[in-house]
């Protein structure tokens, strides 16, 4: 039987359904090997590879055709390699063919996959706003617009999201828009509503991030063994099912988290070392949490000085790592152990500064450590040091040009110093500023301020953009300002001696009320006992209370006669002891009293 033609295989095209593509891929390769350049047989076994799911045979077979077939098979091309994981590629294949819907729905999912969330979503609002060509096209718009709005939800500022769509019935009917909206919402914090959309979620199609989500918003106490079972009872995924970063690492954590409530400590404590083990210092929130979770789990969930003890000598052991130094800090700033706090963070910052990594320094820098020092020293009074603290950090940013909101506070303390030299650097601060946001009125009234300082220049071209004086104080009553008075910073916790009998130096002092000594029954109208310095056994009018007590007093010394001379006299008396007379004279002994026996005899 001779091979089908190309006439025969667009006639079996012509009756071929969605179940035959066996056949259809059958027919192109017997088309194929008589006519090996067939463009149209080659498309045809690229788009019955993909229907096949068989991505990695479609594009070999697209690498190994012609330039003509790949202009012609542009959008089979992108979705293979965007189903294999080369999310770039695809991309890019994309934009070189702006024409048609296919490429650019090729080139939005790449964007999603890429976490270029911000470019997806312009993507899909183009695509909507055009009529749909394809069947359920625009329920498919519906879902990949919903899941950008909720990506963007995460990692970008809300007000820079723009307006989200509004939920309709048939939203709620599919697992992937009601998901979808249940995470915008978790997003914004609203989490009783989340609750309620992502228990809908799981009714309509259970998924494995469905399931973590209703046990971090479910305010109810639930058992840690039956959420652990609940949270791993999961299938495996395929790759363009796999999660993104954020949210793998958030897995990841609520995993530990789930560990430690069932006393898993030291399974935490191994796999959170191997991991830190290899990274090194970074401001990663998705790093620092490993190092959190680290020192949780070798505190065995204690806090204190428990705690404390037990993460002092690790953080020696990996002196580079952020999150494990801090979590030691707020322990200590828990405790009210301030000065402790900002002894260990000056020693942190410290190694860091010695470093040579260009990747430490940007640490040693970073805006939260920095704030974190500024703080600590803000509230011990030792503004110098956290002024001179800030003043580095604005300084080695501004050759970077990153972080703006570092670069404006310490612009401002360079202002405060009055030095010309740190006048001169916070000028070009606030120059940098100004030149990457023209905008910027912080930064041109910081350019202002420092050239009227530093030259005296009365009026710089910068002082035309900002607003006049006259209208920022039209609407300020001035005396209602002077009765309430000029508010002041609490006093610092600590604070010397001196400064004290200082500032309570005009006061007069306060006389310290004593308790009265005099006896209860005092009366001044009667004159004191003359004997009131004396002992009270030796004062005239005491009276022993038994025999025993007056032979006691006797013997005393003072006003009474000493025991041997007591001794003697009884002697000369002839009365023994205990007051009875010795019957010397009769020559015999005085008999004793016969003990009685048993029975009385």
């Amino acid at each position: 039987m001779p091979p089908p033609s190309t006439k025969t295989l667009a006639a079996l095209l012509g009756r071929a359904t969605l179940d035959d593509h066996e056949e259809v891929l059958a027919a192109a390769n017997a088309t194929l090997r008589t006519s090996k350049d067939d463009t149209k047989a080659q498309h045809v076994k690229v788009v019955a590879l993909i229907k096949l799911d068989r991505y990695e045979e479609a594009l070999q077979t697209l690498e190994r055709g012609s330039d003509d077939l790949k202009q012609h098979a542009a959008l089979e091309h992108g979705y293979a390699l965007y189903k294999l994981g080369r999310w770039a590629d695809a991309e890019s294949l994309a934009k070189g063919h702006p024409t048609g819907r296919g490429p650019q729905h090729v080139e939005a999912q790449a964007a999603y996959r890429l976490e270029e969330f911000e470019h997806a979503a312009q993507l899909y609002r183009n695509l909507a706003n055009q009529p749909a060509q394809v069947q359920n096209e625009d329920v498919d718009l519906r879902i990949n617009t919903t899941a950008t709005g909720a990506q963007l939800a995460w990692v970008v500022d809300v007000a820079r999201q723009g307006s989200t769509p509004k939920l309709v019935r048939a939203d709620l009917e599919a697992f992937e828009t009601t998901y979808n909206a249940a995470c915008s919402n978790i997003a914004r914090g609203e989490l009783a509503r989340a609750e309620v959309l992502l228990k809908r979620a799981t009714d309509l199609g259970t998924r494995w991030i469905a399931q973590n989500n209703i046990l971090a918003c479910s305010s109810s106490k639930q058992n840690p063994y039956l959420a652990h079972r609940l949270f791993h009872s999961r299938s495996t995924l395929q790759q363009n099912d796999s999660p993104f970063q954020y949210q793998d690492s958030r897995l990841q954590h609520n995993a530990a988290v789930l560990e430690l409530l069932q006393l898993k400590y030291a399974a935490v404590a191994n796999s959170s070392s191997r991991k830190l083990n290899q990274l090194g210092p970074s401001t990663s929130a998705s790093v620092n949490k490993i190092s959190v979770l680290n020192a949780a789990a070798h505190a065995r969930n204690r806090s204190g000085r428990a705690c404390f003890n037990t993460l002092l000598p690790l953080s020696g052991e990996r002196p580079h790592h952020v999150g494990l130094p801090v979590t030691v800090i707020q322990q200590c700033a828990s405790a009210k152990s301030y000065d402790a706090a900002a002894n260990l963070l000056r020693s942190y910052l410290s190694d860091l500064e010695s470093a040579a990594d260009v990747g430490e320094r940007d640490v040693r820098f970073a805006p939260g450590l920095i704030g974190l020092f500024v703080s600590l020293h803000q509230r011990q009074g030792r503004i110098k040091e956290a002024r001179v603290e800030l003043k580095k950090a604005a300084v080695y940013w501004q050759k970077k040009q990153q972080h703006p909101s570092l670069l404006r506070a310490g612009g401002a303390e360079l202002l405060h110093s009055g030095k010309a030299d740190d006048l001169e650097a916070a000028t070009l601060i606030f120059e940098g500023l100004r030149d990457r946001d023209p905008s910027d009125h912080a930064a041109l009234a910081g350019i202002v301020a420092s050239r009227a300082f530093a030259s005296g220049e009365n009026a710089p071209p910068e002082e035309q953009q900002l607003s006049p004086i006259s209208s920022l104080t039209a609407g300020i009553d001035v005396d209602a300002l002077e009765q309430a008075g000029i508010p002041r910073a609490p006093a610092p916790a600590s604070r010397s001696r001196k400064r004290k009998d200082a500032e309570h130096a005009d006061k007069p002092a306060k006389k310290r009320s004593r308790k009265s000594r005099l006896p209860k029954n005092y009366d001044a109208s009667k004159p004191p006992d003359p004997e009131r310095w004396l002992p009270l056994r030796d004062r005239s009018t005491y009276k022993a209370k038994n025999k025993r007590g007056k032979a006691k007093a006797a013997a005393l010394t003072q006003g009474g006669i000493a025991p041997s001379q007591a001794e003697t006299s009884s002697q000369r008396a002839g009365i023994g002891p205990g007051g009875k007379t010795d019957n010397a004279g009769s020559g015999t002994a005085p008999k004793g009293k016969k003990k009685k026996g048993r029975g009385g005899r």
